[in-house]
Parts: C-alpha cells; structure tokens; sequence
C-alpha cells in the first residue's frame, strides 16, 4: 500500500484558529501474476501435445501447445509444434502467424521452412512458398524436397526459368525427382528442354 500523507496548516490572525488537517491517501497495490507453470507441468503439456498429433487428435494438440506457451512464450519449437498442428488441422492462417514466430526466434530451423513454404502454398500465396523454400534451400542446399516444391511452384506461376534451374539441381542431387517433374510436364504437354 503506497501511503501519502499531506498536511496543510490552515491558520487565522486575530484569534482564529490553527487548524492542521492530514490526509492519507491509500491505494492498493495489486500485482498481475502471470499464468506460469513449473517445468514439470510445462513438459508434461508437450508431451501430451505431442502424443495428440501422433493419434491426429489436432484440436486437443493444440491446447496443450498453447498452455506451454503461456509459460514459455518464446520457445521456438513450441510455436514450431503449435504450427504443425494447426497445419494439420487444416487452419493454415494460424500454422504461418505460429511458423513465422519460430523465424523470427530460430531464423535457422530448416523444417520450420519446409512447413512454412508449404503452409503459404496450401492458402495459394506462391510467391512468399517460394521465397520461404529459397531461404530453406539458402540454409541447406542439397535438400532436394526443398528443389521439388520450388520445381512445383515454378510449374503453378508457370514459370519456365524457376522450373529449369530445379530441374538441373533435381538431375545432380535427386535424379527420381528430377524424372517425376519430367513427367509431370510431359502430361501436361510442357517442356522445359
């Protein structure tokens, strides 16, 4: 309680009289508590999160998640789970805002990309999958499912030059996807050579 105490000395000349009045004024000091578990219980929600998205039980996942993160709001691979459950519960708009938490706390979690990348193509927005793929294949090169879906997206905006440049990686570090896209444009009576 933080106390005031203000004193005024009211006088009067020719026989008035002193008066000395004092306030106090109170104000109660409350303090906010944050919802904070103990490592136990904060673990104990992963776990369960965790065994939820094994048996697809996505709603229930993501409950758990998000109780873990009330405890630990910047855990990167909380908000990575968090993400993979959204995802899987098809609430794509979520999975992004809880991946693109997890890179802006690990800008170097690969498979935050890979699902990232996949979250944006699943809404349509192809140009942010493919800048996001870009940046995962910036981190790992020779992660061919990383080549495929820029490949894939090439194929989507229908633009030759991404397609080639995947396709001639796809030859060098995974021959079979390289042929799948062969493929997949031959159907579609493309080419890209």
């Amino acid at each position: 309680m933080l106390i005031a105490l203000y004193e005024y000395n009211v006088s009067k000349k020719g026989g008035r009289m002193k008066m000395k009045i004092s306030i106090i004024i109170g104000f109660a000091c409350f303090s906010l508590t944050a919802h904070v578990l103990n490592a136990e219980t904060v673990d104990s929600y992963i776990e369960k999160g965790n065994e939820y998205v094994k048996n697809e039980n996505f709603n229930e996942a993501i409950e758990c998640y998000t109780e873990a993160l009330k405890s630990l709001p910047n855990d990167a691979q909380i908000h990575y789970n968090l993400g993979v459950a959204y995802g899987r519960n098809g609430m794509w708009d979520k999975a992004i805002q809880a991946f693109e938490k997890v890179s802006e706390l690990n800008p170097n979690h690969t498979n935050n990309y890979y699902n990232l990348g996949i979250a944006y193509g699943n809404i349509g927005k192809w140009n942010l999958a493919y800048k996001t793929f870009k940046k995962l294949v910036q981190l790992q090169p020779k992660d061919s499912d990383a080549h495929y879906n820029i490949a894939l997206i090439g194929v989507v905006l229908n633009d030759k030059k991404i397609i080639e440049e995947e396709y001639k990686i796809l030859g060098k570090i995974a021959p079979d996807l390289a042929l799948k896209i062969e493929d997949m444009l031959n159907r579609a009576n493309l080419s890209i050579v």
